[in-house]
């Protein structure tokens, strides 16, 4: 007779088959364990123990098989794929010495602290940490043809990975810039690959944390070379940083060489508000010129509106001369500069500007509400949000006492050249410095005086108003 372990069917174990595993284990033999003809084939003596024995062994190789398979549904740390959507952060292999890079560590964590997706931290691949620069840039390229799904961490892994290369780096990111390549990061959600809307701009962070005059010198050779508004823009912020001062009049050559060559092909390519910020924020008195020059059409209000802001009120005599050109009733870029006019009031050229037109009734009754809101100071227009806040935004809006924002909107107006986009930005309290309110207090006065009109006369009551009760608490009575 033969008799099997725990009732199992024969074809399981090959009884029937000759001499092999069944058949062993059929007898008893395999492990030893005798079988009782008088007791029908049950287990005697002390081989209840080994069969006891026997079974613990089956039941450790199917917690050992349950575990393998649980570790192949759902990876534990140590794998690079997630399968289930979630961020992978990315911590970056031990270098030589020991130690840890703690700016990659602290980059890669920050690219997946602002993602509501779940986070697993697993370990850089080996793999990627023997890639040459070369080879990660790649990888780089092929990211978005690579896979159906592809992960955005692994993209920051190989731009911390350049980071840990150093100057070895440098040559490989030199050449993909002169090459004018870029990859488009815009499709991947916002904060999953450190705020980044394309590779160039990527690895210009890149170069800034591995340092150096290479790197520098990296940066200003694409600043000579490159098309692209929004590349000049992030260059004068970095070489800015790197090298105070600088660099300023070749920013403000490049981005005035940009205007100058303007066509309606790259006006329709790209939004140029980012050269105008450049003029703004590194320029003078000697872009005025410059600025008239423009075509109204197609840049007018951008053009306006840095006319504003130049330093020393460089641009309002332009602004004013603009105005009395045409009638701000019927000509939108003259009721453009009336209304940058009231914004810069603090400029006693555009003071005389203002009351000049109240005094001739110039003013359209439609605009004194929104002059109003701008001779108090409670709103104004700006090249760019003021809430933008990553890392490599444009150019900050700084608040006089810190005035919290209420409000902003965004106008688009359509030309030949493209689209212009200004924002409107409304504040909860005047954003003016206890010097500039008493000023505006004396401006309202003069106005009030010179407006016939109802309309005119509500709005500056209002604009006193608002004005008076800031005055009032900063003055603390």
């Amino acid at each position: 007779m033969r008799t099997l372990f725990c009732g199992e069917d024969p074809s399981l174990f090959g009884v029937g088959h000759g001499g092999g595993l069944g058949e062993r284990l059929a007898k008893g033999a395999l492990f030893g364990v005798r079988t009782d003809p008088d007791h029908r084939g049950r287990l005697s003596g002390r081989s209840w123990s080994l069969h006891l024995v026997d079974r613990l062994g089956y039941l450790a190789v199917a917690m050992l098989s349950i575990y393998l398979l649980a570790s192949y549904l759902w990876p534990t740390p140590g794998t690079s794929s997630t399968g289930d959507g979630a961020v992978t952060e990315v911590v970056p292999a031990r270098l030589p010495n020991g130690t840890t890079d703690s700016r990659v560590v602290e980059g890669v964590r920050s690219s997946v602290s602002a993602s509501s997706a779940p986070v697993r931290e697993v370990r850089d691949a080996p793999a990627v940490a023997r890639l040459s620069p070369d080879a990660l840039l790649a990888q780089l390229r092929q990211w978005r043809r690579s896979s159906f799904d592809p992960d955005p961490a692994r993209v920051d892994a190989l731009l911390q990975r350049l980071v840990l290369q150093g100057d070895s780096a440098l040559a490989a990111i030199a050449a993909y810039l002169r090459s004018g390549e870029d990859l488009d990061l815009n499709a991947v959600p916002a904060g999953r690959v450190r705020h980044y809307t394309s590779l160039r701009l990527a690895l210009f962070s890149v170069l800034e944390q591995i340092g150096g005059d290479r790197a520098e010198a990296i940066w200003f050779e694409t600043l000579r070379r490159t098309q692209s508004a929004r590349e000049i823009e992030v260059l004068g912020q970095l070489l800015e940083r790197r090298a105070p001062g600088v660099y300023r009049q070749d920013l403000v050559d490049v981005a005035s060489r940009q205007l100058q060559q303007l066509d309606r092909s790259l006006a329709e390519r790209e939004d140029l508000a980012p050269l105008f910020r450049v003029l703004l924020q590194y320029g003078d008195a000697s872009l005025v010129r410059e600025l008239e020059r423009l075509p109204e059409m197609a840049l007018g209000r951008y053009a306006a509106l840095t006319l504003a802001r130049l330093p020393d009120d460089a641009g309002i005599e332009a602004l004013s001369y603009r105005l009395a050109q045409d009638a701000p009733q019927s000509n939108p870029g003259a009721r453009f500069a009336l209304e940058l006019l009231a914004q810069s009031a603090d400029s006693p050229a555009a003071q005389a500007a203002l009351l000049e037109n109240a005094r001739q009734q110039r003013i359209p009754d439609f605009l004194w509400p929104e002059l109003g809101l701008m001779l108090a100071g409670t709103y104004r227009f700006e090249l760019t949000d003021p809430r933008t806040t990553s890392r490599m935004a444009p150019v900050e809006v700084s608040t006089a006492g810190g005035r919290s924002i209420h409000s902003v909107n965004k106008f688009i107006s359509f030309g030949p050249g493209g689209e212009q986009v200004l924002f409107g930005v409304r504040y909860t309290r005047p954003d003016l410095s206890a010097g500039q309110l008493a000023a505006r207090l004396e401006l309202i006065d003069r106005l009030l005086a010179e407006a016939q009109s109802p309309t005119a006369q509500h709005a500056l009551e209002q604009a006193f108003a608002e004005v008076w009760s800031a005055y009032d608490k900063e003055a603390g009575w």
